[in-house]
Formats: structure tokens, C-alpha cells, sequence
């Protein structure tokens, strides 16, 4: 080899079989060529001498392909731009192209099905309509219904194991490349191979014919981006390295196969970690049905999957590949993000029919952060252009999993100017458009905390605090006058010195002293589902009596009817009639934490299902089944006292944000009304 290529390239150059060396050599740029011998002091011409000299050996002749690949993938890495406004400046279809031949695409994604004219004729509906199809043909929801009771057992016989459903805890120290190398060759892959061969012995004694597919080992380039977006860079969750499919030509097979591998696999030789029935008692989006378990053979788990003939038929008929394509896309958008890779990220937005289905807030890693914010974690002002800038902009206001917005993202890691440049405007601008709907306190309260962080950091920015400041206020805004939507709005008068919080009239009352309370003009109970709720403060707890019934907060009961919040030093209660018998509910603080800040209290009865609720701070404390009927009060609600019996008033505090509803609340109507103390 040393020998060869030390002989200078002749007239044989033209005649080698290897033609597409020559070819390639033609086309790319001399330039580029040039500079390519200059980074490797030679090593192109080096590699093109061997190619020669290899070619002159028949049996060394396939690795010119080898080395005429490497050129290409060489010469290609040199065109590649190094910041998105040189790949910007650059012919779409060029940055495409690069793509296509540089990048790795895992088995069943193909990019090109997306452009126009590709063979991605897969919509939801069709795929809903195949799926039932596939069960009806299968057996269908009579068939299912037989095997439910004994499909819920034997993923019990699986529960009650408690076994780890993940890979050995040695595999955590492993890069993916050696995981696959040892997991998917060699003694283990051949083991687990053997014990997949013996399963299929034991269906075919009980004349079964399920068929088995064992696919190669899961692709590297699949692997990794599972490993880094959905494991944090854990490879012993990487579950599914080797694979199985059971394929059954009937529901009846399809449960026996299922029984047959958990009775088998139930020892040191293999043993069944995981067993999910999305088959026989639920199923997947738009229909789609299958059993899965995990089995442990040796210190390596196996995925194996049964389904029946009808459905996997389906499947790939319907828009598997499609499905695998765009969750491959939406998958880069993040792995591009967390990696820094903005001419990456263009170039793949750069294919026809991508831009179309990317959306960056789709994928989310182990902690929930999507795209846009591992782009604020690093300060990347490319790729955040490129994620605001698509068909389906990322979410500037989108929180992970602990309710960190992008931007407090950013200024963890002191990025102050990519903050007030490339975040700020973005939210400002969108802060308008969100659903009004889907703003609640969680989302203010982020906002605030992002304010708080610069203030607390960076106390010279006076920018980012002010923004932030307004956005809060804005996003409050909304919820005051959602909440001002729920309730009813009834008049009514105060006494012992009560009165309206100024400028808040109809919102906020002051109850100075234990003598002040407010009369209603209508009561504000149950005629069917209802839901009552306030928030309240304690200015002075020192007037609280020992008798709880002495202690009002809010109340409509009288002589045998009603309902009444009440409250001790260390419990609030619920008092409620039902029948003319009053039944106390109760929520007991040991600190009595109630009585420190505001605090919201709230209860519901639901007719329908004769249940009754009470929630303190939007948490659901204590539930109770009623019989009969609820005793209607025929006075009014007070607050502060007893609408009947007017000595019972020891309440000094404030009251704000009263609801009346004749339904029940949902649960984000709930958790808004629960965050809306803060003001």
C-alpha cells in the first residue's frame, strides 16, 4: 500500500472501473479541491493514488467505491457555511441537497416523501379508518371485549413483579456506539435470538401461526437522538435496541401468544419487566392497537411487539413512514437546538415540505424543554431566529417542566443581551395572540419570577425587569376579567364598617374590625350544580372564638338549611344541609397556615352525582357522597357573619375575588380562580 501510493497517477487514471471517482473529481470546484489537499498536506492526492492503485487489484476493487465516497463526503464538508447568514445567502436547493447527502436518516424516514408530489398520501382520517378496519376484520370490539378481564391480569402477574423496565444500571456509563456494539452482536444478540427461537417452538406446539420478525439492531443514528432528547444522555433507558415482532392472524392468537410469552418468559433464562395492553383495553392515536412488553434476556431487554395481520398491514399501508418522517423532523428541531447547530437547522428547513409540518414545540426533552428553550439555555440568536421565523413559531411563553420560560432560561446562564434582543420583542409581540383561555397564574407567576431573577442578578438592567413587569400585568389583566366573567354580580350593603377596597368597588371588601360584615341582596346556593368560592386574608386572628360555629367566614344557612364556611385555629370547615341535617368537612392545618396570607376557599356540589367538594388554594381537600337532597336557605348570603343568628361574626380580615356559579367549575377554572391572590 506505502508502495502505491508513491507512484504518481498516470494515463490508468481514465480506465479505472472506479469511474465515479474520476466523475466526482470533475465536478467539485478546483478550489475547494485545493484547499482540501492544503488541509491534509496532500492526503487528497494521496487518496486518489490509491484508489489508482487498488483498482489495478480485482480484489481489492470495491474499496474505490469506499474511497470515492470519502471524497465526496469530504468535498461536501467543505462547502458547508459556517454561520446561518452565509447559508441564508446560499440557493435553497443547495443547502437541501448538502443535507440529503450528509445527513444520517434512521430506518423508515425518508425526507422526500414531504415534497409535493412525494408518496405521503397518509392523513389522520385515513389512518382511523384503516385502524378500524383492521379490527373489525381482526374480530372486532366482541372479540375485545372477551379478552379484556384476562388482559388486565396478566399485565398484573407483570405489575406485581416490580421490576426495573430499564437496562442493566452498567449500561448508564456507556456510550451508544458500545451499548449497540455489545448489545446488538455477538454472545448476547445470539442469546437473545435463541430464546426468540424457542417462543416460536412453543406457539407452533400450540398451533399457533404467528409469524416472527427479527429486524438488525436499532440504527446508531436513531439511537443517539432517542438517547440525547428523551434520556438525557442515559443509555441505560434505551430500551428498544433489539426488537421483535409477533405477528398473529387473529385477535384469539394474538391474546394466546401474549399468555404464552409471560408463562415462558418467567426466569433467569428471560423474564417479562414491562407488559402494556394497548390492544385489548385501550388504544393508541387515531386507533391504532398493539401488546408491548420488554423482556430481559442476560443484561439486555428486548421490545417485542404483537399485533395481527390486519393491523401491521395497516400500519405501513397508511402512513407509518410518515409518521416516522415527521417525528424524525420534529425530533431534529430539538437535537439542533441542544447541539448549536443553526446552519444545520436551515438547511433542513431548506427541504421541500419540511417547513410545512415543523413545529418546535412538539418534542420536549426529559425536562420539557423544547427547542426554543435549550436555544435561550445557550444564547443562540440563530437558532432562535430560525425557530420564531417558521410556519408554526416556537413559544416564547412555553414553560418546561418547572415552569422556566425560555428567557429565565437564558439569564441562568447570563445571557442578558441575547435576552432583551432576540427574546423580549418576540414576547411582546405574542403576548397579544395567546388564547386568552389559556393564561392562568402559573404563566404570571413565571413571568414574575424571570423579573425577580433580573432583578436579583443583574440590578443595572432596568429593561428587562420593566418589560417583564408589564407582560405580568397584562397576563393578570386577563385573569381578573375571566374571573369577573364567572360570577354572579349581585348588590348588597355593608355594616359595623365594612367597605370597598378603593377603586375596586364589587371586588375587594375591608372587614376592619369583628363587628363589619356584608349582606348580600339574593343568597348564593345550590338550585342544582354550583360552585361558590372566595379568596380571604386575616388581619387579626386574635378575635377567632373557641366554638367554630362563632367563626364565619361566608354563609347562607339558618334553621336546619343551608351552607356556611366556618374555621378554627387550626381548621376550616365546610358546613353543609342535606335532608335538614347539617354535615361539617373539614380541612385541618396543624399551623394553621390558613390564617397567614390569602388563601382561596371553595366548594362545589354536583348534583348529578351527588358528591360534594371542598377546595382550599386549589387543591381538592376533602370529597363526601350526599343522599336525599340539599336544605335550601330562604335568606341571604353574608360575609363576615350569620345571615340568622347575627352574633357569630369574629372575622376581621379582607375578601376579594367572590365566584357564583350555577354549574361546576372545571379544573383550570379551578387553578385560576385558586392563583388569582396575588395583586
Amino acid at each position: 500500500m506505502g508502495c502505491a501510493a508513491s507512484k504518481p497517477p498516470d494515463s490508468k487514471m481514465v480506465a479505472v472501473e472506479g469511474a465515479q471517482l474520476t466523475a466526482h473529481m470533475q465536478s467539485v470546484p478546483l478550489q475547494y479541491l485545493r484547499a482540501e489537499m492544503d488541509r491534509r498536506g496532500g492526503g487528497a492526492t494521496t487518496a486518489t493514488v490509491e484508489a489508482v492503485a487498488l483498482a489495478e487489484n480485482e480484489q481489492l476493487k470495491a474499496q474505490v467505491s469506499n474511497l470515492s465516497q470519502r471524497l465526496e463526503a469530504d468535498s461536501v464538508d467543505l462547502l458547508w457555511p459556517t454561520t446561518l447568514a452565509q447559508a441564508t445567502s446560499m440557493p435553497d436547493g443547495e443547502m437541501a441537497s448538502m443535507f440529503r447527502k450528509t445527513e444520517e436518516l434512521p430506518d423508515g424516514v425518508d425526507l422526500g416523501s414531504l415534497a409535493a408530489g412525494g408518496d405521503n398520501k397518509f392523513t389522520p382520517l385515513e389512518a382511523a379508518k384503516a385502524y378500524a378496519a383492521a379490527l373489525k376484520t381482526s374480530g372486532g370490539q366482541k372479540k375485545l371485549a372477551q379478552y379484556k378481564e384476562a388482559a388486565d391480569k396478566l399485565v398484573g402477574i407483570v405489575t406485581q413483579k416490580a421490576l426495573s423496565g430499564k437496562q442493566n444500571s452498567a449500561w448508564e456509563t456507556y456510550s451508544v456506539e458500545d451499548f449497540l456494539d455489545i448489545t446488538t452482536k455477538g454472545p448476547l444478540r445470539q442469546y437473545g435470538e435463541s430464546q426468540i427461537a424457542k417462543y416460536q417452538a412453543a406457539l407452533k406446539e400450540k398451533k399457533l401461526t404467528c409469524k416472527i420478525a427479527v429486524p438488525s439492531g436499532k440504527a446508531i443514528a436513531r439511537s443517539k437522538m432517542k438517547v440525547v432528547i428523551k434520556y438525557g444522555g442515559d443509555t441505560s433507558r434505551l430500551v428498544d435496541a433489539n426488537r421483535c415482532t409477533v405477528e398473529c392472524k387473529s385477535i384469539d392468537e394474538l391474546f394466546s401468544a401474549v399468555e404464552t410469552a409471560v408463562g415462558m418468559w418467567n426466569d433467569e433464562k428471560g423474564v417479562v419487566v414491562e407488559l402494556e395492553d394497548k390492544f385489548f383495553n385501550r388504544c393508541m392515536e387515531a386507533g391504532y392497537r398493539h401488546v408491548q412488553m420488554l423482556v430481559r434476556f442476560g443484561a439486555c431487554l428486548w421490545e417485542i411487539q404483537f399485533n395481527t395481520t390486519d393491523f401491521l398491514k395497516a400500519k405501513h399501508e397508511c402512513g407509518h413512514k410518515a409518521y416516522k418522517t415527521t417525528r424524525h423532523v420534529q425530533e431534529s428541531l430539538l437535537l439542533f437546538a441542544i447541539s448549536n447547530q443553526p446552519v444545520k437547522l436551515h438547511a433542513m428547513l431548506c427541504m421541500p415540505g419540511i417547513r410545512e409540518i415543523a413545529d418546535p414545540d412538539v418534542v420536549a426533552d426529559k425536562n420539557g424543554m423544547r427547542a426554543l428553550h435549550h436555544a435561550a439555555f445557550r444564547g443562540s440568536t440563530e437558532s432562535t431566529k430560525l425557530l420564531l421565523s417558521m410556519p408554526k413559531p416556537a413559544d416564547v411563553f412555553k414553560m418546561d417542566s418547572y415552569a422556566q420560560l425560555p428567557i429565565k432560561l437564558a439569564m441562568l446562564n447570563l445571557h442578558w443581551e441575547y435576552a432583551e434582543e432576540a427574546l423580549l420583542p418576540a414576547m411582546k409581540a405574542s403576548a397579544t395572540r395567546i388564547p386568552k383561555n389559556t393564561i392562568d397564574e402559573k404563566l404570571v407567576g413565571s413571568v414574575r419570577e424571570a423579573r425577580d431573577y433580573v432583578r436579583a442578578i443583574n440590578p443595572t438592567n432596568e429593561t428587562l425587569p420593566r418589560a417583564l413587569e408589564g407582560l405580568a400585568d397584562f397576563f393578570n389583566s386577563v385573569i381578573q376579567e375571566r374571573l369577573q366573567g364567572l360570577s354572579k354580580h349581585v348588590g348588597g350593603r355593608f355594616s359595623g364598617g365594612g367597605e370597598w377596597k378603593a377603586g375596586l368597588k364589587n371586588k375587594h371588601m375591608i372587614l376592619p374590625a369583628r363587628e363589619s360584615d356584608f349582606e348580600f341582596s339574593a343568597a348564593m346556593q345550590p338550585k342544582g350544580s354550583f360552585s361558590f368560592g372566595l379568596h380571604f386574608l386575616f388581619s387579626n386572628t386574635g378575635t377567632t372564638r373557641n366554638a367554630a360555629h362563632m367563626n364565619v367566614l361566608a354563609s347562607c344557612h339558618g334553621n336546619e338549611s343551608g351552607w356556611e364556611f366556618r374555621y378554627e385555629r387550626n381548621k376550616f370547615i365546610l358546613m353543609c344541609t342535606f335532608n335538614k341535617n347539617h354535615t361539617d368537612m373539614a380541612f385541618n392545618s396543624l399551623d394553621g397556615s390558613f390564617m397567614k396570607g390569602w388563601h382561596q376557599a371553595l366548594w362545589m356540589l354536583d348534583a348529578d352525582d351527588h358528591m360534594y367538594y371542598l377546595y382550599i388554594d386549589g387543591k381538592k381537600v376533602s370529597k363526601s357522597r350526599y343522599s336525599g337532597s340539599y336544605s335550601a336557605y330562604g335568606g341571604h348570603l353574608m360575609v363576615g357573619n350569620n345571615p340568622e343568628w347575627r352574633d357569630r361574626n369574629s372575622f376581621c380580615g379582607e375578601v376579594k375575588n367572590i365566584l357564583c356559579v350555577d354549574r361546576l367549575l372545571e379544573d383550570a377554572e379551578i387553578t385560576t380562580h385558586a392563583l388569582a391572590a396575588e395583586d
